[in-house]
């Protein structure tokens, strides 16, 4: 017997895949999709929202990274800083970010990273999971014991705007993430991406949540 059928699978979790929240602490994930939306506080921003699954359970987690616009020096800062925790995260380092680069959805999708993840407080009316990307030795580092954020960090940015304008040039490639150094886990890419001439190895950089 043949058949078939018509369906669309947006927001379908696969069967085996959890949906519960894991304990606090650091994950390693990997970048599935982004979403660019509209702000629903501030006209002219766009946030992309970067979801990630977590390589160990399948739950997903996601945060918000805001586009400057132009509207603030201050606030544009403030986004640029939590973009280059995310990249740094992935495995980029500041030989291939402090220039003029295009950030595209090319750069995350399929890459390995890793958060700082607290989960919802159950029954509790409002409470959300909240994830913080980290850099490789952030991620150790709490493995071992010897690092955590600070209570507020997840909190610590307010509700902004944007800045002045990022600087970009087109048709630019996009840059291999540089491995992080030893005992971090291994960068595991899964597309193949223009590689440009080696650069130094990643430093850390902790990456800020907007709550």
């Amino acid at each position: 017997m043949s058949w078939s059928f018509n369906s669309n699978f947006t927001g379908v979790t696969p069967m085996g895949v959890s949906t519960e929240p894991p304990a606090e602490g650091a994950y390693a994930v990997v970048i599935s999709r982004t979403e660019a939306m509209d702000s629903k506080n501030q006209p002219g921003l766009v946030n992309i929202k970067v979801r990630a699954v977590m390589s160990d359970s399948g739950y997903e987690v996601s945060d918000i990274f805001p586009m400057a616009n132009g509207a603030d020096e201050r606030k544009d800062r403030i986004f640029l800083a939590k973009w280059k925790g995310l990249l740094q995260s992935i495995g980029y380092d500041a030989s291939q970010l402090d220039t003029n680069v295009e950030i595209s959805e090319a750069w995350l999708l399929g890459r390995e990273a890793y958060v700082y993840f607290v989960p919802r407080r159950s029954g509790e009316k409002g409470s959300f999971d909240e994830t913080m990307f980290i850099a490789a030795e952030r991620f150790e580092a709490v493995k071992l014991g010897k690092w955590k954020p600070r209570a507020s960090a997840a909190q610590a940015a307010p509700a902004m705007d944007a800045g002045p304008t990022i600087p970009t040039y087109t048709g630019a490639p996009v840059p291999a993430p540089v491995q992080a150094a030893a005992p971090a886990p291994a960068f595991r890419p899964s597309a193949p991406v223009p590689t440009p001439p080696a650069p130094p190895k990643a430093g850390g950089a902790l990456g800020r949540i907007l709550g």
